[in-house]
């Protein structure tokens, strides 16, 4: 396979890439909140195989980010996430950037008494616990519990404590498939990979990447805006170079 001619085989394993093979891939995981697709680069067995995992993890690293911001996705909704706060309260992260605290249950004898403690994410969850206790004690009087349920709405006094990473063994082999996936579609052939595609076939390879902080690629953004980017920069000498970023502020 040469020049272009190699974008109608998997950049993996160089199947045929006609229909049912044909894995419509996001470049920007579709977890994390990417839209744009490819559909000349992988197989849908390399996909499941190989780029499912490597999506998986980069989202569980960026999981608050999506949270925090509330991103849309093409499928589905981040999993909410345990947090903590300076002072220990633990709260459940939600989807549309909102808390809940985290459930708890106790049952005590007060003066000869069963008192029930109960904390819920959500009235639904109140509800199911309360019938849950009726079943367990008869004599408890379901219908008062429930014209008695009420929310509490408060704002943090606590900062967050937040430990985050990126990259790693299957992370970073995310970041390099978005790299790939994106100069696939933007007509590289992928004969040209390199390094990049050896570093995916081969788990004890050398990453071909590193990480960049004090640099911005784009000039005149609005400065408020938090988006995803990836940037293709051909430098000449044969030579092609990659920028992404994920939830660049």
């Amino acid at each position: 396979m040469k020049g272009e001619d190699s974008n109608k085989f998997c950049a993996f394993c160089n199947a045929e890439l006609k229909g049912a093979s044909r894995s419509k891939e996001h470049i920007i995981p579709n977890s994390i909140g990417g839209w744009l697709k490819t559909s000349d680069f992988i197989c849908i067995e390399c996909n499941s195989t190989r780029g499912d995992s490597w999506d998986s993890e980069l989202a569980e690293q960026l999981n608050w980010f999506s949270l925090s911001l509330g991103i849309t996705r093409e499928r589905g909704l981040p999993p909410g996430q345990l947090v903590n706060t300076v002072d220990g309260r633990q709260y459940m992260l939600l989807p549309d950037g909102s808390f809940s605290p985290k459930s708890s249950y106790s049952e005590e004898f007060v003066d000869g008494k069963k008192r029930i403690s109960m904390v819920a994410k959500s009235i639904a969850e109140a509800k199911k616990r309360l019938n849950g206790v009726a079943r367990k004690h008869p004599a408890f009087d379901l219908d008062k519990a429930l014209s008695e349920l009420k929310i509490d709405t408060a704002y943090l006094d606590s900062p967050l404590t937040v430990e985050l990473s990126l990259g790693g063994g299957k992370a970073g082999r995310s970041l390099v498939k978005t790299a790939l996936a994106f100069a696939s579609h933007c007509g590289i052939p992928h004969s040209q990979f390199g390094r990049a595609i050896a570093y995916l076939l081969d788990m004890n390879a050398e990453p071909p990447y590193g990480h960049a902080y004090l640099s911005d690629l784009v000039i005149d953004r609005n400065k408020e805006t938090i988006f995803h980017k990836v940037i293709l920069i051909k430098a000449g000498c044969g030579l092609i170079l990659n920028t992404s970023g994920y939830f660049a502020s």
